[in-house]
C-alpha cells in the first residue's frame, strides 16, 4: 500500500506542504477527545465532562463529535478543488464518492467485529456518520454557492424541527421527545428495520434524522471555509469566525427552551450551540497559531490530525480487542481483557475518577505512539 517510487498510492502522502496547520490541530483535537471518552473503563465512576449527557442537556464529551464533523466540512472547502470543466468532474466525484464507502466499509467491519451476523449488522456507526456527511456537504459544495449552502442550513433546522413535532410516533402521538416515542426512533425502526439499536432497547447514535440533522453541522464548516479562502485579512477572518460562533451560541441557548438541545437527537438547537462552540475554538486557535504564530504547544495535535482518521481506527480496533479478548483472572475465571487491565493494573494504584482517567490516557497514549511513529516516517495516511 505505501510505495517508495515518486509516484505514491493514492492512500499515502508523504508531504505536509499546503496543509493547514491549525485545522490539523483542530482535527487532531477532536479526535483526541473521541478516543479519551471512547477509551473510558467499565465504570460509573468518570469524571462528569468525559460522559455524554444521558439525555437532553450536554457535557463538554457532546461537543467533541460536532468539532469533528465542522473541522470536515473547513476540510471540504480547503481541499475539494471544483473541476474546471466536464472532463475533469468525474475524477473528482469518484475520489468523493470512493472515500464515502471506504468509511462505510471501514466502519461495518469495526461495528461488528467479531460476530458478523448479516441480519442483525449494524450499519450506522461513527465513520458511516462522517462518510454520509462528507458525501453530502461535498456535493453540495460542487453544484451550490455558498449563499445557496447558507439557505439550506435553516431549511434542514426547521424540517427536522417539524419532523420531531408533528410525526405520528404509533402509540407515543407526535411531539414526543423522550427515548421510547420520540420520531427519530421511529424513523430509525421503519428504514433501518432489524439493523437498527433501537429494536433492542438502544438509542441509534447514527441514525437517519440526526445524520439528516448533522449535516447542517459540516455545512457550517464549508461555510467557515470558504470564508478562510475569501481575500479578506486573517483579523477580519478570525473576527468573523468569533462573531459568527457567538451569534450560533446565543441561538442554540435561546432555542433550547422551546426545543431542547440533545446528542441523542441531534436537535437544530443543539447543532446552533455546538457549531457556535466549534467556531469560538477554531477562531481561538487560528488567532494563536496562524496570526500571532505561536505553534510549537499544538505539535502532539497536528500529529493527531494529520492522521486522524487512522488513529480512530486503530483506537477502535484495540478496544473492540480489549472488549472481546478474555483473560484468566485472579480467581481463575475468565474476564474481559479490558476489565483485567483496568481492575488489576489501574484500580489498585489510583482507585475512582483518577483511575479511570488515567486508565483513558494510558489508552490514548499507546495508539498515539503508533501514530507518533507514522509522522516521523512522513507517512500520512489518506481515504
Amino acid at each position: 500500500m505505501i510505495s517508495r517510487a515518486p509516484s505514491l498510492s493514492s492512500f499515502v502522502s508523504r508531504t505536509l506542504e499546503s496543509r493547514d496547520y491549525a485545522l490539523d490541530a483542530l482535527r487532531g483535537l477532536a479526535i483526541v477527545g473521541m478516543i479519551l471518552v471512547n477509551g473510558a473503563p467499565p465504570t460509573d465512576s468518570i469524571y462528569a465532562p468525559l460522559v455524554h449527557s444521558p439525555w437532553h442537556g450536554w457535557t463538554l464529551a457532546d461537543t467533541i463529535f460536532p468539532l469533528f464533523l465542522f473541522v470536515v466540512g473547513v476540510s471540504i472547502a480547503l481541499t475539494v478543488k471544483r473541476p474546471a470543466g466536464e472532463s475533469g468532474a468525474p475524477s473528482v466525484y469518484w475520489k468523493i464518492i470512493r472515500r464515502t464507502v471506504l468509511l462505510f466499509a471501514i466502519d461495518v467491519a469495526l461495528l461488528n467485529f467479531p460476530y458478523y451476523e448479516i441480519r442483525k449488522l449494524q450499519l450506522t456507526g461513527v465513520l458511516t456518520h462522517i462518510g454520509v456527511c462528507y458525501l453530502v456537504v461535498a456535493l453540495i459544495y460542487l453544484r451550490t454557492s455558498w449563499r445557496a449552502q447558507l439557505a439550506m442550513i435553516p431549511a434542514i433546522w426547521l424540517v427536522h424541527w417539524a419532523l420531531l413535532g408533528f410525526l405520528d410516533v404509533p402509540g407515543f402521538g407526535a411531539g414526543n421527545l423522550t427515548p421510547e416515542g420520540n420520531a427519530s426512533r421511529y424513523v430509525d425502526q421503519m428504514l433501518l428495520g432489524p439493523h437498527s439499536h433501537s429494536f433492542y432497547g438502544e438509542i441509534e447514535t447514527s441514525g437517519v434524522l440526526l445524520i439528516f440533522s448533522s449535516v447542517t453541522t459540516t455545512m457550517i464548516g464549508l461555510l467557515t471555509g470558504s470564508w478562510l479562502r475569501s481575500g479578506r485579512s486573517i483579523s477580519t477572518k478570525i473576527a468573523g469566525m468569533f462573531a459568527a460562533g457567538f451569534a450560533l451560541l446565543v441561538l442554540g441557548n435561546v432555542w433550547d427552551g422551546v426545543l431542547p438541545v440533545s446528542k441523542p437527537l441531534w436537535t437544530p438547537s443543539y447543532v446552533a450551540l455546538t457549531a457556535g462552540i466549534s467556531l469560538q475554538v477554531f477562531a481561538a486557535a487560528y488567532w494563536i497559531i496562524e496570526y500571532c504564530g505561536y505553534r510549537s504547544w499544538a505539535k502532539p495535535l497536528q500529529v493527531a490530525g494529520v492522521n486522524a482518521l487512522t488513529f480512530y481506527v486503530l483506537a477502535a480496533a484495540v478496544q473492540r480487542v480489549l472488549v472481546y479478548s478474555r483473560i484468566a483472572g485472579p480467581d481463575g475465571a475468565t474476564v474481559r481483557l479490558r476489565n483485567f487491565a483496568y481492575e488489576q493494573l489501574i484500580l489498585p494504584w489510583a482507585p475512582g475518577k483518577p483511575g479511570a482517567l488515567l486508565y483513558a490516557l494510558v489508552y490514548l497514549l499507546v495508539c498515539f505512539a503508533f501514530i507518533a511513529v507514522l509522522y516521523r516516517k512522513k507517512i500520512f495516511i489518506k481515504l
